[in-house]
């Protein structure tokens, strides 16, 4: 650490504007990571999941309940080979690299190899051929031949298990990987992973099957049966940040070293990306308009007749974006060679612009809040493929009835029936925390008010579960 405030002061940092504080170190004191957790605005992470988590919770712990935290971290990574042989150049030299990463870079790596036994391959297949994957290994980081970078105490050995032994599936801080069949007992939930990654005879079968998974970054290889021929490679990230407008990763398969071709994406909500407030030249700009759709007109009701004038522009505004930034279909180019292996890649750009999980809080008492109203009318007149919002409201229901009046009661209604939206009624603060505590997505609450102002084991449950309380429309 301090090599590295030495080198930003040689790059002409000015001296004290950047102070490095080891938190997580042998070496380090434990009571600068405990007053950093505490009085920190921002907490940026890159890591291991369990890691990120706990720090969260130990920050709201001590009362700082303002945190504003995100994380490029683990996940349980897979790589699913459909039809493709593990002893395929690209499938090989792809699944290696996977494993390799696990070199300390957990979010860039692999933990489990699925192959096909329709194939002929069996787990010992899959461990020859990862393992005869030659690698230039080195700890001279002026060394621009080697592949990988070892520091101290890091082995130099592939482990490809073929049984997950008394421990089961992990995350390995070494460079190791499990392979498994297709529908064995070892699987694994894509939406508990930052990455997965498909080999499939075609990219068209690949992303195929991409689409139907939740993992936040899918990356899709087509590995035709001609293995002199190129591999056609796609994909799109996430990182599990819903909000952010772009995203842009190193794909871990090929790519410890960096992905050579660059994969990146547009992510949505895109509510970052906005045109500039109300302006008085605002009569001589064009505007495009949209026609609602019946049920968006139907929510739009719900708006006060000013605000209804307003947002409808806005939900053009909004239609407007994602028609700029939807990205082309491209044909692949001649691709670039597989690094540190035979053969040939090449990028194919595709439109897979995907939505954000969302989650949204009613408390007792409130009535209905105009923001959820706007966020039922965007996914109404969403150009994608809408996930089902999780609507939380805190009251219980009565039998027969809802204990809600109008407006809110006919509001359920619509987007119950029309958006196929899921309500959940808990009885009271604890109903909710247990329920947020089973959930088996990282609930991202969406419009949430004073959110420092939500009993403190809300705040837990969210943070224990790897989600986000996003504050605001």
């Amino acid at each position: 650490f301090l090599e590295v405030q030495q080198d930003m002061a040689e790059c002409g940092l000015p001296q004290g504007m950047l102070e490095v504080l080891p938190g997580i170190t042998p070496e380090a004191d434990p009571a600068v990571l405990h007053e950093a957790m505490r009085l920190v605005d921002r907490f940026q992470f890159t890591g291991s999941s369990a890691m990120f988590k706990s720090l969260v919770v130990k920050a709201l712990e001590l009362g700082n309940l303002r945190l504003e935290h995100a994380g490029e971290v683990s996940g349980l990574n897979k790589v699913r080979l459909d039809g493709v042989s593990v002893t395929h150049p690209a499938a090989a030299a792809g699944s290696a690299w996977a494993a390799m990463a696990n070199n300390g870079e957990l979010c860039t790596s692999a933990s489990l190899l699925e192959f096909d036994p329709k194939t002929g391959d069996t787990a010992q297949d899959a461990k020859a051929a990862l393992e005869a994957h030659a690698f230039r290994l080195g700890r001279d980081p002026t060394d621009t031949s080697l592949n990988v970078l070892l520091k101290d105490g890091k082995t130099e050995a592939l482990e490809v298990k073929t049984d997950a032994g008394p421990e089961g599936l992990r995350e390995w801080w070494e460079k190791t990987v499990l392979a498994v069949p297709q529908g064995s007992e070892t699987t694994l939930r894509t939406n508990q992973s930052l990455g997965h990654c498909i080999y499939a005879p075609s990219i068209e079968r690949a992303v195929s099957l991409a689409v139907k998974e939740d993992a936040s970054c899918l990356y899709c290889v087509g590995a035709p049966e001609d293995k002199s021929a190129p591999s056609a490679r796609a994909g799109t990230t996430g990182a599990k940040i819903p909000e952010s407008v772009f995203g842009g990763m190193k794909s871990y398969t090929y790519a410890v070293a960096g992905d050579h071709d660059g994969v990146g994406s547009v992510q949505t909500i895109l509510n970052t990306v906005r045109r500039r407030g109300l302006n008085w030249r605002d009569q001589e700009e064009a505007y495009a308009q949209y026609e609602l759709t019946e049920t968006a007109e139907m929510l739009v009701d719900f708006l006060s007749p000013r605000e209804q004038s307003a947002f409808t522009k806005q939900i053009s505004n909004v239609l407007e974006v994602f028609e700029a930034f939807m990205p082309e279909v491209s044909k692949p180019y001649p691709g670039q060679p597989l690094v540190g292996a035979e053969g040939q890649s090449q990028l194919v750009t595709l439109p897979a612009l995907r939505p954000s999980r969302k989650s949204l809080l009613l408390p007792r008492g409130v009535g209905l809040p105009d923001d959820i109203v706007k966020v039922a009318a965007l996914c109404e007149m969403s150009p994608l493929r809408e996930i089902p919002v999780d609507l939380h409201l805190l009251g219980a229901a009565q039998v027969g009835k809802l204990r809600v009046t109008d407006p809110l009661k006919s509001f359920l209604r619509v987007v119950e029936k029309r958006l196929g939206w899921r309500l959940h009624w808990h009885a009271d603060e604890e109903a909710l925390v247990a329920a947020l505590r089973a959930s088996e997505y990282p609930p991202y609450f969406m419009c949430v008010k004073d959110r420092h102002m939500l009993p403190v084991e809300v705040l837990l449950a969210v943070a224990e579960q790897g989600g986000y309380l996003y504050e605001g429309f």
